[in-house]
């Protein structure tokens, strides 16, 4: 049965609104270049009698979004767009200062906000207005993954999101010549999703934010494991190397138990924000030894890290 048309086209109709309202130039950016990014996959891995329609609608939607986003909420876009410009400017700056410090290595993962301070240009508090500015990321995920894990953090970082990418455009053709037009339109957009992502996340939505960076792993696992289908022997492994399948079968323990232990990483900064969210509390309460224990817990790497070095400051220094 065909599907009903309606809800996808509320679904455009409610990230047109999205987009329009807030004023974002870089959401406006994104979105745009999502559509234009969606037109070269849907031309390069779609049938040709699908080619032109679903390639027109994405590049409309995207030049649309950018018209009807200009005419509606223009000056709030060119101020929020200036500002942006001026604040890319600074945060850039000093991250090249901060990667030129340790090239290969880097400061280490979920660092950059606890260096960058050092790295500041005195611009930055200008142009936002405070003196207690703080700069989270470097609004460029490639500058920020450089800046924490050096250039060697970079070329895996770039191994893995290519690996998926390259895979994705060898599976395009063995999809369509066995007839596979679903998984091959599957594969399409989740290509088109990940790149879109990858991009955008270039100049300011990176990774640390919830919404490209959540949807970009499982998007990227899902464009990875429909290219499996395009494999004669059918097996299910997404290991980005170029191994046969029994070295790969080989490697499958060892490698669930490196993620095993990767994994309280994030299970402990997830532990963090609640040891913030009780510091905060007790602070407020005036429970200041209880508050200091909580902000003492808080892990380097977490979101709240900073915040909670912060917060126990000032505390130290107004409370006798």
């Amino acid at each position: 049965p065909t599907p009903p048309q309606r809800p996808r086209w509320a679904i455009v109709l409610l990230l047109g609104v999205d987009v329009v309202l807030p004023g974002s130039a870089k959401g406006l950016a994104a979105f745009a270049l999502s559509g234009a990014v969606s037109a070269v996959f849907l031309i390069l891995f779609s049938p040709a009698r699908l080619r032109v329609e679903a390639s027109a609608l994405a590049g409309a939607l995207a030049i649309g979004a950018v018209l009807t986003a200009s005419q509606f909420n223009g000056p709030a876009l060119e101020n929020d767009l200036t500002l942006g410009v001026e604040l890319d400017r600074c945060t850039w700056s000093a991250s090249l200062r901060m990667i030129a410090e340790k090239p290969w290595t880097g400061h280490g993962p979920g660092s950059f906000w606890v260096h960058y301070p050092r790295f500041r240009p005195p611009e930055v508090i200008q142009l936002e207005g405070r003196h207690n500015s703080m700069t989270a990321h470097a609004d460029s995920q490639l500058l920020e993954t450089a800046a924490e894990l050096g250039w060697i953090g970079v070329g895996l970082w770039l191994w893995l999101f290519g690996s998926v990418m390259v895979s994705a455009w060898n599976a395009r053709k063995a999809l369509l010549r066995v007839g596979a037009l679903s998984d091959d339109l599957y594969l399409s957009g989740l290509a088109a999703a990940v790149s879109a992502a990858l991009l955008t996340s270039l100049f300011g939505l990176g990774l640390a934010f919830l919404i490209p960076g959540w949807l970009l792993w499982p998007a990227a696992g899902l464009a990875a494991g429909l290219t499996l289908a395009a494999r004669p022997n059918g097996t299910v492994s997404v290991l980005p190397v170029p191994w046969t399948d029994r070295e790969r079968k080989w490697a499958y323990a060892p490698t669930a138990i490196a993620v095993m232990m990767l994994a309280r990483f994030p299970a402990g900064w997830f532990v963090s924000d609640i040891e913030h969210n009780q510091a905060v509390a007790s602070a407020k309460a005036h429970q200041w030894n209880d508050a200091l224990k909580h902000w003492d817990r808080v892990l380097p790497g977490a979101d709240a890290y900073m915040l909670a070095r912060y917060f126990k400051g000032n505390v130290l220094l107004e409370t006798p």
